[in-house]
């Protein structure tokens, strides 16, 4: 898939110069090239593609803007649920062309248990990416002491568009709330349960793991286009290739060995410690860019908050006491 032959008339103002907008346009195109499904089974309507494919997607949406590259990762992300559902009816869903989820996986509330499956009187959810155009929600929430997730159509919340940041600022990650909610059993998941696709090495990845590989790529793609941008490619261009072999060396121990507690943190670390130093290449070719860097329209000056932004999650922050 060539995403920068995809979006190449994206991205640029009248005066063909950069423009940090994503359109309807750019959200059509997602969905017409199934640039959301890369790694589901074609069973689901997705193109089937390996973790290192789907990742490299990632990483060149990254490079051509950062809130596409985020949105991509996103789109992409969600899909590991579709390992999740015990009930198999639920995964037609995912075969909608349309489908995509946005959510949290963040307990804010409790939910009381019903025959049928649970009700929920209340909750609030931040930072939901990908709010706008989602067509289904994943909440998480307590049920009885234990940490349970759903899978809920859009209607069935209120967005709350409350994301006015100093950068990533086209994902669309809303807060969410629902009121006087039931969801049926069905709807009902764990992330680290699975009862489908027990054979495909993508949906054995442990999930911290995978989403921080997923939001790491975007990083990439972002810190390159930067470096590019900028003419700084041999002073920084090594630093990046290291980390992706990192990467690349922790995606093929988790496919090929059952990992241990100590592993999985271990790898977690790495990639927080990856996330800093790719910011600290930005900070400096933001730096070097002079004046030029304090323009809002400024490419480099996009690209930079938009790493800014990125880093701030606490999959990518550095463990703190």
């Amino acid at each position: 898939m060539n995403l920068k032959e995809i979006f190449k008339d994206s991205f640029q103002n009248r005066k063909q110069e950069y423009s940090d907008t994503i359109s309807s346009k750019e959200i059509h195109l997602l969905f017409e090239n199934k640039t959301l499904k890369a790694y589901l089974p074609k069973s689901l309507g997705g193109l089937e593609y390996n973790i290192f494919e789907t990742l490299q997607i990632i990483e060149d949406a990254g490079y051509i803007n950062g809130s596409l590259g985020w949105l991509v990762q996103i789109g992409n992300g969600g899909n590991y649920f579709a390992s999740n559902f015990k009930n198999k009816e639920v995964l037609k869903y995912f075969e909608d062309p349309n489908f995509v989820l946005a959510g949290s996986g963040t307990v804010t509330c409790k939910a009381e248990k019903s025959d049928e499956g649970v009700y929920i009187p209340y909750g609030t959810w931040k930072y939901c990416s990908g709010s706008s155009y989602a067509s289904h929600f994943t909440i998480t929430f307590d049920l009885e002491g234990e940490t349970v997730s759903a899978l809920i159509p859009k209607n069935d919340v209120n967005i709350i568009y409350d994301w006015d940041t100093i950068g990533m600022k086209n994902t669309s990650t809303n807060s969410i709330e629902v009121n006087n909610l039931f969801i049926p059993k069905e709807n009902l998941f764990k992330v680290h349960e699975q009862f489908n696709f027990v054979n495909n090495p993508i949906f054995n990845l442990p999930f911290i793991v995978y989403a921080q590989g997923f939001f790491i790529h975007v990083l990439y793609g972002m810190v390159t286009r930067m470096v590019d941008e900028s003419n700084t490619k041999s002073q920084h261009q090594e630093r990046i290739n290291l980390f992706k072999e990192e990467n690349q060396e922790i995606i093929n121990t988790c496919l090929n060995e059952k990992i241990t507690e100590e592993q999985e943190l271990t790898f977690q670390k790495k990639y927080k410690n990856q996330a800093k130093e790719l910011k600290s290449i930005a900070n400096e070719i933001f730096e070097s860019n002079g004046m030029k860097s304090i323009y809002s329209n400024n490419l480099i000056s996009s690209f930079y908050l938009d790493i800014l932004t990125i880093c701030q999650h606490k999959l990518l922050q550095e463990d703190r006491t």
